[in-house]
């Protein structure tokens, strides 16, 4: 999936296939108070992070 978003220029040349999963991983370790919402909010902010910057 990453390759994929890399090829098409949507991601940072230097995300890789291991990065989405490991991410994810360490939010649920270390998930904020507030529940899912909170919890959505922080992976669409990692998730962002893996986008090229504009």
């Amino acid at each position: 999936m990453i390759e994929g978003a890399r090829a098409a220029g949507a991601a940072r040349p230097d995300a890789t296939g291991d990065d989405v999963p490991a991410l994810v991983r360490a939010l649920a370790r270390v998930a904020p108070p507030g529940g899912s919402t909170a919890l959505d909010r922080a992976v669409g902010i990692v998730l962002d992070g893996l986008a090229v910057p504009r």
